[in-house]
């Protein structure tokens, strides 16, 4: 095109290669434009992102993988490499931890759930356990969990921009839905009960107690300090309720990670750290008691 005149070739936001703007300029019409598109290098070593949301609304993104993040900019923390689903429910997501079944690094009220992540190179959804560095670095409005796969899938809208470990190193909660729970207010749906089961693909039970002195509560959410609990949904029948001079450590159902149950080392009690990530309860109801480990599980943040 002339001594000193080079070109690259860009793609438009429907992902076509970027064309010349009117007719194709001959060599002595040097004035010409050409449609720019999405820094491709966004995510790069080179050229951190801020988020993979940042990455997928820039149209920079290349698909589900492993990208580089530096949610407090330059001069802050050191970027690090995280895996972004940009495919699933819209994509964007950010990977902050993963899960076994068995294991016990994210185990309820293992001291894991404070310590900031140093995970490296980044981990998609793999059956084993990491801890991501964006587990402390970014900030969140929407907390992904999802078991077993990246399709079973349920989202904590907590909208309080707060990265995952702040719920506990600052002593958040969100509360999704909420039943007799002791000291927190009734809140949500019923039916996001039945969208998280779906969501998870296992079926959990519903209160079904008897006579006038008992109740049964619910709770679904992010830390639930007094049950020592992280992250899903909790159930319990009058004790665990707080009522009835109960202890308010809620350990008859128990679904997602980091839960307390009774079917567990705590023996019915809260506290301690060393039991499994996905533990999990259905032990009411009548007289039916589906204990034990399920999982992996993955949460991922927006």
């Amino acid at each position: 095109w002339g001594s000193g005149i080079s070109y690259r070739q860009w793609y438009t936001a429907a992902g076509e290669l970027g064309h010349w703007d009117g007719p194709h300029p001959s060599p002595d019409a040097w004035g010409f434009r050409l449609y720019i598109g999405p820094d491709a290098t966004l995510g790069t070593k080179a050229k951190p992102a801020e988020s993979c949301k940042a990455i997928l609304d820039a149209k920079a993104s290349l698909g589900d993988g492993s990208y580089w993040l530096d949610p407090d900019g330059a001069g802050g923390n050191v970027p690090f490499q995280a895996y972004c689903d940009m495919t699933t429910d819209g994509g964007g997501w950010t990977m902050l931890l993963t899960a076994t079944a068995t294991g016990t690094y994210w185990g309820n009220n293992s001291p894991n759930w404070t310590k900031p992540g140093t995970t490296q190179p980044a981990v998609g959804f793999e059956d084993t356990e990491s801890h991501s560095p964006a587990y402390g670095l970014l900030a969140t409005k929407t907390i992904r969990l999802c078991h077993a796969s990246a399709k079973q899938c349920f989202n904590f809208d907590h909208d309080m921009n707060l990265s995952l470990q702040a719920f506990f190193t600052q002593g958040k909660r969100f509360t999704a839905y909420s039943l007799n729970t002791a000291g927190v207010s009734n809140t949500g749906d019923a039916s996001l009960l039945t969208n998280y089961s779906a969501a998870m693909n296992v079926a959990i039970g519903s209160g079904d107690v008897s006579g006038s002195d008992q109740i049964y509560c619910d709770w679904l959410g992010i830390n639930l300090a007094g049950s020592t609990s992280a992250l899903g949904w909790l159930h319990d029948e009058n004790g665990g309720c707080g009522g009835q001079s109960g202890n308010g450590v809620m350990d008859d159902g128990a679904l997602g990670i980091g839960l307390n149950s009774c079917y567990d080392a705590n023996g019915c009690f809260a506290g301690g750290s060393g039991h499994t990530n996905g533990r999990w309860r259905n032990a009411f109801g009548k007289g039916i008691d589906s204990s034990g480990d399920t999982g992996p599980w993955f949460v991922l943040g927006r």
